[in-house]
């Protein structure tokens, strides 16, 4: 048995034949998968695959290259997404200087409050870390330990 801790199921290209793309992991014995957010958008369409199959769950949260866009009344609607049974974590979110460079500050609040999030709802978080791998760890060191 297989589990696989980050699909993107919540893809749009995958919409048409989501049955089909499921059915072919299933029989190649990947038993369980947790549906990964990013946005607004995949999130909620994480969940929605969720609670159509049995073994799917979803992971919940705001991709660092999207922390620019990210508003507090964001925080809420993610909260009340934590909330849903068959949300297991939190992210994708972390840190990203491939893509956006320009927004660091952003990234690391936005990060911050995901982390905070994950301690209150004792959930483990889906990071995302590209060319950021020592600001990833000194944003995480003084939120030790995490799930």
């Amino acid at each position: 048995m297989f589990i696989d801790t980050h699909v993107h199921l919540n893809n749009p290209k995958l919409q048409s034949n989501l049955d089909e793309v499921i059915e072919r992991a299933r029989a190649q014995n990947v038993n369980i998968m947790i549906v990964v957010g990013y946005d607004h958008n995949t999130n909620i369409e994480a969940i929605k695959i969720a609670e159509k199959y049995s073994f799917i769950y979803a992971s919940v949260g705001y991709h660092p290259t999207d922390a620019k866009h990210v508003k507090p009344e964001d925080f809420q609607v993610l909260e009340a997404h934590l909330r849903h049974p068959k949300v297991v974590a939190i992210g994708e979110c972390g840190l990203d200087l491939y893509w956006d460079k320009a927004h660091l500050k952003e990234q690391i609040t936005v990060f911050e409050k995901q982390i905070e999030l994950a301690k209150k709802y004792e959930l483990p978080i889906v990071v995302h870390m590209r060319d950021a791998t020592e600001v990833t760890y000194n944003t995480l060191k003084p939120h030790a330990p995490l799930r």
